[in-house]
């Protein structure tokens, strides 16, 4: 046990790698990370719309038999464009315009050139204005133009988990590997747009414990480099074409998961995980002055704001929209390519309760009403549940005429709405 904690100490100082032409050193420096505390994690922690975003727009999207979305998986915002991946039900990536409007489709299933069995994840590269899409049974990366017509893929040895395109002709690869099971021993990858290795790192020592599925450990804001969140990690990396510098470390507290917790079998340690007293990282974004974050914790998913100039960090697992009809989306934001806004997803088979509620005369009333009721029967806690309370009859919700309008005019099984949230400066 100490000379694994040794050589843990020792890989924050650096990662020994080879590529397949020459032995290379990639620095992991973790010298100037910033350290983020959330040592007292509240059960249940309420923020409104008002307190982060100074306005909100709908953007219902078109529901055709084409455009049909069974669920969204993953969503990138670019050239004024929706790009949604849809890797379960439909296994489709399906393209909406700014306005919500179907477009086209990207790609089909099939195992030709141009073709996937599945599509696993996608991405764009910022510097060829293509999209790419990862299908896992294939191994290949295939490229796309906008309007969904094969241009060139990338076939690959491997079986990723995400990748990410940085700096001009750098692709960066998470396996999330079990390392019991698989002979490559590295995590991540960066390879060129050809496909040759760059460099390896991440390994036994330094990759977090067990797989944690899903797709969402890179992500990218910038065009010089790519953001890193292993899999039930608390640490936040930034990817380079030559180095790797931890950028942030959020501390639980009691609740950060031990060491010694990684090394349980996966069964055992999600099944212990899912009972614990631990939180982990589950999402990421890093903007120029906002890093965006969720993390789990007893099976609730909380969103977090930390503003880098004032050190401020906010987080909250409910949401109140108090600024435009009712719609509330779900805890996973998305990035919008303007910079300042986020989007997040209402799914509409909850409008029906959206309507019963907002078509009563005392739609105020009536909204606080429903709220408390429904924390009246999952918490136990008096003071709590009256802390809740106040804050929920303290709030002012608002609604147009429009608003009304665009809720009753959605039926439940239309495609999700997406809500457009602007960030307050």
């Amino acid at each position: 046990m100490k000379l694994k904690i040794l050589l843990s100490l020792i890989c924050l100082t650096f990662v020994s790698s080879c590529t397949h032409d020459n032995k290379k050193k990639i620095y992991i420096d973790d010298r100037q990370k910033t350290k983020i505390s959330i040592k007292k994690i509240d059960n249940w922690k309420i923020s409104k719309y008002s307190e982060l975003f100074d306005s909100i727009k709908f953007v219902q999207l078109e529901t055709t038999e084409k455009s049909i979305i069974g669920r969204i998986d993953k969503l990138i915002n670019w050239d004024n464009k929706y790009f949604i991946l849809d890797q379960v039900q439909r296994k489709a990536v399906l393209v909406f315009d700014d306005n919500g409007k179907y477009l086209n489709a990207v790609g089909r299933k099939g195992k030709g050139p141009g073709e996937y069995i599945e599509p696993n994840d996608i991405n764009i590269n910022y510097f060829s204005n293509e999209i790419a899409i990862w299908c896992n049974t294939t191994k290949k990366i295939i490229f796309y133009d906008f309007k969904g017509n094969y241009k060139h893929e990338l076939k690959l040895k491997y079986y990723l988990k995400s990748f990410a395109f940085f700096e001009k002709n750098k692709i960066a690869l998470y396996l999330d590997i079990d390392f019991n099971k698989f002979k490559n021993k590295r995590n991540l990858i960066v390879i060129n747009i050809k496909g040759k290795t760059l460099y390896e790192a991440f390994d036994e020592v330094n990759t977090p414990g067990p797989s944690r599925g899903g797709f969402n450990f890179l992500s990218k804001f910038t065009k010089n480099n790519a953001s890193l969140l292993p899999g039930y990690s608390n640490k936040i990396y930034s990817i380079y074409s030559d180095k790797i510098k931890q950028e942030y470390e959020i501390n639980f507290g009691n609740h950060t998961i031990p060491e010694n917790f990684y090394s349980k079998p996966n069964i055992k340690f999600t099944t212990e995980l899912r009972n614990s007293d631990y939180a982990y990282l589950n999402n990421h974004f890093d903007f120029p002055k906002l890093l965006i974050f969720n993390f789990i914790y007893k099976n609730k998913i909380y969103s977090c704001f930390y503003q880098k100039q004032q050190s401020r960090l906010s987080y909250n697992n409910i949401w109140i929209n108090d600024l435009k009809g009712m719609l509330s989306g779900s805890a996973i934001m998305y990035p919008s390519s303007t910079k300042n806004e986020l989007i997040s997803v209402f799914e509409t088979s909850n409008i029906g309760y959206i309507k019963k509620i907002t078509n009563n005369t005392d739609y105020n009333d009536e909204i606080k009403k429903s709220f408390c009721d429904y924390f009246e029967k999952i918490i136990t806690e008096k003071k709590l549940l009256d802390g809740l309370k106040n804050e929920i009859y303290s709030t002012k919700f608002i609604f147009t005429k429009q608003d009304l309008n665009f809720i009753n005019s959605i039926n439940s099984n239309d495609n999700p709405i997406l809500i457009i949230k602007r960030i307050k400066k």
